[in-house]
C-alpha cells in the first residue's frame, strides 16, 4: 500500500484529495503546515509528499530543499 503525505494549508483541497486518493486503497496522512511536515517525516516514511508551493510558514519549495 502506498503511504502518501499531503502538505497544504487549505484544509478543503486536504480532504478532496485525502478523499480521491482513499477510493484507491492509498494510506493517507496530512498536515497544515510546513514544519509539522518536517517533524512528521522524522516519524514515518512515505512513497509520495504532495506539497502546496504557496504556503504562509515557508513554501513548498524551501520545504523540499529542506526535505532533501
Amino acid at each position: 500500500m502506498d503511504k502518501i503525505l499531503i502538505v497544504d494549508d487549505d484544509f478543503l483541497t486536504v480532504q478532496q484529495l485525502k478523499n480521491e486518493l482513499e477510493t484507491y486503497g492509498r494510506e493517507v496522512s496530512y498536515v497544515t503546515k510546513a514544519k509539522l511536515a518536517l517533524l512528521r517525516l522524522k516519524k514515518d516514511n512515505f512513497d509520495l509528499i504532495l506539497l502546496d508551493v504557496k504556503m504562509p510558514e515557508f513554501s513548498g519549495v524551501e520545504l523540499l530543499k529542506e526535505i532533501r
